[in-house]
């Protein structure tokens, strides 16, 4: 047993091995690719190097074993080609790859490297069909296997040198610009090639000057070849699956950076939404008007609004909305509807409702244009010494309030536009006189649109059965606590899909 066969069996071993790692790596990332952008086509390479460097490999052992060394030697050279041809589309995708990890224009790059792969693999393929013609009609001409080997070796040398050339050039242009494990790993599967291809250009070499007895007592150069590239290509796994931790500690570190000025973010708003908040205005009402609200936004911030206004010192403006969407987005609409208001009260226009919604729906409108945002808004106009109440819906839910002579529930029904989508739109006022001890129930659509588990919503029937078990007879606070408790049995804990806003008001 020489040592050539003994070459090709450990080189055939070592290719096997990176084979069953390409394959591995190539499973256990695939939850990755976003991460191994820039890899993933050089694993896929590198497993065909692996498939065709095992049946070379397999095929050299043949080659001193069976001693009838003609067609495998044919054999052995094309399969040799093959992994030639991905072993350059490696390192081409490497230099594409690395320009584009340092954001180079690459896009003129990458035509002159397509067409130089294009040539190099046809002048490959005219090597491959040389090689099977010489041995169907001139086997028995040595010399001109020779000299298609001899062509062929200094096609190998050539490639060698202009890999070099351009891999050092690209190394030094964009040195500092990429991770250190990177520009590890692109040397070592580079300069791996290139000596895998210089040990076969001289183990073509050998094979022409007939140093044949050479070539058996040391091994086959190119068996040599192949285990350096195995090592060094198995090598590779290792720094890329580094690279990944990297990235991915990377990514995690800035997401979680990231989530941190998020927080900051809407902490801030929280703060300006609480200090927006009418909670003072509450407190100073609640002492000549028996009121309670419970606020409950989805998010940290929330879309629902409300407030309370003094006119004359005998009327009570209260406003309950809903701004489109969720969280921030929604609480930057509903503080935009707070100052348009507050401006409207200052100019003494909500002395007739109609008109300073009409006013209001223009100037939110002019606002919103274009973003297809929008709001609800329920405002109600308490005359205390009157007993009367002029309510106005725009777009929002019908509201409920408690007669207390006829001991029913009854719907405030107004229907209007909703806000901030036809600037023109004009809204209707609708009045009732109340009684002494009358309850408004004002809510937010979170409430009636809330699930239980099950997926069932609450709706407006199931309110209204919960609204008559309550004790009206007893204060705000009291009715608002005695429906929470019944809503929560009804939601039995469920995540809350939209903000809920509860007002109670006891004449």
């Amino acid at each position: 047993m020489n040592m050539s066969f003994i070459s090709f069996v450990i080189s055939s071993c070592f290719s096997l091995f990176l084979l069953i790692q390409s394959v591995i790596f190539l499973i256990s990332f695939s939850g990755y690719k976003k991460v191994i952008l820039y890899s993933s086509a050089s694993l896929y390479y590198i497993g065909l190097i692996a498939l065709f460097n095992s049946i070379t490999s397999i095929i050299g052992m043949f080659i001193y074993s069976e001693k009838t060394p003609v067609l495998f030697h044919i054999l052995k050279n094309t399969t040799a080609n093959l992994s030639l041809i991905f072993l350059i589309f490696l390192i081409r995708n490497l230099l594409v790859s690395l320009k584009d990890m340092t954001f180079v224009e690459t896009d003129d790059y990458k035509e002159k490297t397509k067409l130089y792969l294009i040539v190099f693999t046809a002048i490959n393929l005219i090597f491959i069909f040389s090689n099977f013609i010489y041995f169907i009609f001139l086997s028995s001409q040595l010399f001109i296997y020779k000299i298609i080997s001899l062509a062929f070796m200094f096609f190998l040398f050539t490639i060698s040198i202009f890999e070099i050339i351009e891999f050092k050039t690209a190394i030094t242009r964009e040195k500092g610009k990429i991770s250190e494990i990177n520009l590890l790993r692109y040397k070592v599967i580079f300069f791996s090639s290139i000596s895998a291809i210089l040990l076969s250009t001289l183990d073509i070499a050998v094979t022409i000057m007939d140093k044949i007895n050479y070539f058996i007592k040391f091994g086959s150069m190119y068996a040599y070849g192949v285990i350096f590239l195995s090592l060094s290509l198995s090598l590779n796994f290792i720094f890329e699956y580094l690279d990944v931790l990297v990235r991915a500690s990377e990514m995690n570190k800035k997401l979680t950076e990231l989530n941190r000025q998020i927080i900051d973010d809407i902490r801030t708003a929280q703060s300006l939404q609480i200090s927006l908040l009418p909670l003072d205005k509450q407190k100073m009402i609640q002492k000549y008007i028996d009121m309670e609200i419970s606020y409950m936004p989805m998010q940290s911030v929330g879309g629902d609004y409300y407030d309370f206004y003094t006119l004359d010192h005998s009327k009570l403006l209260t406003f309950l909305g809903d701004a489109s969407g969720h969280g921030i987005y929604a609480a930057m609409i509903w503080a935009i509807l707070k100052v348009e208001i507050e401006e409207l009260i200052e100019e003494g226009k909500f002395a007739d409702l109609g008109e300073a919604f009409y006013i209001l729906n223009q100037r939110l409108t002019r606002i919103l244009e274009n973003t297809y945002s929008y709001a609800t808004l329920f405002a109600s106009l308490i005359d205390i010494n009157e007993k009367k109440l002029s309510f106005i819906s725009a777009g929002h839910i019908d509201q409920l309030y408690y007669n207390s002579s006829e001991e029913k529930l009854k719907w405030l029904k107004n229907k209007n536009p909703i806000m901030g989508t036809f600037k023109n739109a004009r809204f209707s006022v609708n009045n009732i006189q109340l009684n002494k001890e009358d309850v408004l129930i004002l809510f937010s659509d979170g409430i009636i649109e809330g699930t239980n588990p099950a997926g069932e919503q609450l709706g407006k029937t199931n309110l209204v059965e919960i609204l008559k078990k309550v004790n009206m007879k007893r204060t705000a606070s009291e009715i608002l606590s005695e429906i929470l408790i019944y809503l929560e049995e009804f939601f039995e804990g469920t995540l809350q899909q939209d903000d809920r806003t509860l007002l109670v008001i006891k004449i």
